[in-house]
């Protein structure tokens, strides 16, 4: 038979195969050559074993996975030299590049597996490029012909032996990438050669021969593999390239690795490590896109770490006047949602605010300062006053859902703007042109919100308590919440506003249960004998008390309450009228009843107190974290409390 003529050798499930195609002589002669590998060059038992170690790292003990390197004739097979330093992702030089797509262009017009081969043939060296470029297009052309319908796919089986040679010439290359572009095609085939691939890469990252940027690589390549639960367990075992290498961290690679946390489960905790003893040296170099990037990492795995944010809240006060409207604005959401801030970024959200004030442009901007303030607490007078004036001018432009942000903060956090008159004033119009474009919700929020300010929305009362907006809360998805809000707001209404002929709501009579802070209810099993004292005996002090004649909520239960002995069985016989200044309501203040600097009562809380003695009531702040520092100190305890009954708030 001749040459022309010879049997196209394939193997498939350990038996060759016969196809009666023509063939090329210099195919036939390249293939012959495969057949010929060396022992050595066939498909390998994995030289690599695991286990795990005791990793110290301060006061930090952790378990980990390693990777771990048989050893063969004696041989100490590890080379811990560096071959690389941190930098940038450089894949490939120019040069590289321009030579691995002139080899795929030419790749990419084989359409059979006898294009490549002949191709191949004509090679004086395969390269690892060029071997790279082949092994993707045989799997390009074997896809290819299994999608299609056609009964015969015997044409489109690869040749074992030319894959393994291939296989070898490419892990022969000390590019990292192409190894990893082989990795990621015999993935998605799940490929015999995905070990030979795997196990070349980790011995590349325990001998220390990647780079920073190289290691983040191989774990985003390794991670993005959720399938496979060998490459999961793999890919906990490269934090050994990552260890020990902080000098040769810049902002550039340490960002990188910030990006692969999301791969990470067991050694999650000992990269952040890394990364935090860089950040200390490394912040003032990072740039604007780079915190963001950072915040969105800890967003991504939920990850709060009490070293790095402090200097990020560092590197926010440094670099504020730096800052775009757009990189603020999603630096301050970010926070809020990672729940933190601190005296760093309050700073520099004020000096922002005092020097751009009424120049910002960006609504959302102010609307994220606003919702900042109010989640923390933060009643600093120049933020706030700044805001103001931003409502005052630009209120009217702002969109509906927007409002609410910029206006209810003021209520809650007790703070009366300085330029009250045109704010009121502004605040007034704005609800009247949007009145119907604001959510429900957002509309009982401002309204109590100005309650609390005694700014009472006597133009809107008609607006709320009439039966179309009872319709539309009763028909929403929470109308048990607005029910509430709209009750609250009746009823501060009725006690403080002789404009409002209320309670315009019917009372309701049915059975409720209402939540206690625990916190203060094991406060008062510990000192309950002080406050007995005070009271003087036990049938003159009651705790949680539920007033009568009044809507009731958690805002309304009086902590602890001084009366005349047997009161508390005949509540109901409370003349609210005649025993003025009689009953003395004690409120244990718990932190979040303060602003953040711990001296002003929050809006809500101050309303509790006005309601209690328009009540007829006496009302006595109590500090719980006082009342909890003294508890183990009887007298000074019995000191503390007598001298706030004596500083007292008189009935109304």
């Amino acid at each position: 038979m001749s040459s022309t003529m010879a049997l196209h050798l394939l193997l498939r499930n350990g038996k060759f195969l016969q196809t009666n195609r023509s063939i090329p002589t210099s195919i036939f002669r390249f293939l012959s050559t495969c057949k010929t590998l060396k022992s050595d060059d066939k498909v390998k038992s994995s030289d690599l074993g695991s286990s795990t170690i005791l990793m110290q790292d301060g006061l930090t003990v952790q378990e980990l996975p390693v990777i771990v390197r048989r050893i063969k004739n004696m041989i100490f097979p590890f080379n811990n030299t560096m071959h690389c330093t941190s930098g940038s992702s450089t894949k490939f030089t120019e040069a590289e590049s321009d030579v691995h797509q002139m080899i795929h262009k030419e790749f990419v017009r084989c359409s059979t597996l006898d294009d490549v081969y002949l191709l191949l043939s004509k090679c004086s060296t395969i390269t690892p490029n060029i071997a790279l470029g082949a092994m993707e297009r045989i799997f390009k052309i074997q896809d290819e012909s299994l999608n299609s319908r056609s009964v015969d796919t015997t044409g489109a089986v690869p040749n074992p032996d030319l894959l393994q040679k291939l296989s070898n010439i490419i892990i022969s290359t000390d590019d990292i990438y192409a190894l990893l572009r082989a990795f990621n095609l015999c993935v998605s085939k799940n490929d015999v050669y995905l070990n030979i691939f795997c196990d070349e890469i980790l011995k590349r990252v325990t001998d220390n021969k990647l780079s920073i940027f190289q290691v983040c690589d191989v774990v985003a390549s390794f991670g993005s593999n959720k399938k496979d639960e060998t490459l999961s367990e793999n890919v906990e075992k490269l934090w050994i390239g990552l260890i020990g290498r902080e000098k040769e961290f810049d902002e550039k690679s340490a960002i990188k690795c910030f990006s692969i946390l999301n791969h990470l489960k067991a050694s999650r905790k000992i990269v952040l490590r890394v990364l935090e003893r860089r950040m200390f040296t490394l912040w003032w170099q990072i740039k604007s896109d780079s915190v963001i990037e950072i915040l969105n990492s800890f967003i991504k795995n939920n990850i709060f770490n009490s070293k790095i944010m402090p200097v990020l809240g560092k590197w926010m006060n440094t670099n504020i006047h730096t800052l775009s409207e757009d990189n603020l604005f999603e630096i301050t959401v970010k926070l809020n949602m990672l729940n933190y801030t601190d005296s760093q970024i309050e700073r520099a959200l004020e000096r922002y605010v005092k020097f751009k004030g009424l120049n910002i442009k960006l609504d959302t901007l102010v609307v994220a300062i606003m919702n900042h303030c109010s989640l923390f607490k933060i009643r600093n007078p120049h933020i706030l006053s700044g805001c103001a004036e931003y409502f005052i001018i630009n209120g009217r432009q702002l969109s509906p859902m927007f409002i609410k942000p910029v206006l209810y903060p003021f209520g809650y956090l007790n703070f009366h703007p300085s330029n009250g008159l045109k704010f009121w004033e502004a605040v007034e119009n704005v609800l009247e042109e949007n009145f119907l474009k604001i959510s429900i919700e957002d509309m009982l929020d401002i309204m109590l919100a100005c309650v609390y300010l005694e700014k009472y929305p006597i133009n809107f009362i008609p607006k709320i308590f009439n039966a179309h907006f009872l319709d539309k809360i009763n028909s929403s998805e929470n109308a048990g919440v607005l029910r509430s809000k709209l009750k609250l707001l009746d009823t501060a209404l009725s006690l403080e506003c002789k404009a409002h002929k209320g309670p315009l709501l019917p009372k309701d009579h049915g059975a409720k249960s209402y939540l206690y802070d625990g916190r203060v209810k094991r406060l008062l099993n510990h000192t309950r004998e002080s406050f007995e004292i005070a009271a003087g005996g036990v049938d003159c002090f009651s705790t949680f008390v539920v007033l009568p004649y009044i809507y009731t909520t958690n805002l309304y239960i009086i902590d602890v309450m001084f009366h005349p002995p047997g009161l508390r069985s005949s509540m109901l016989n409370w003349n609210l009228k005649k025993d003025r200044n009689v009953n003395v309501a004690l409120l244990i203040h718990v932190p979040e009843h303060f602003c953040s600097y711990g001296d002003t009562l929050l809006g809500p809380q101050v309303m509790r107190i006005k309601h209690l003695r328009i009540l007829g009531l006496k009302v006595v702040n109590l500090k719980y974290e006082i009342l909890s520092r003294l508890r183990m100190h009887t007298k000074e305890l019995n000191k503390y409390i007598v001298e706030n009954i004596k500083k007292s708030q008189s009935a109304l």
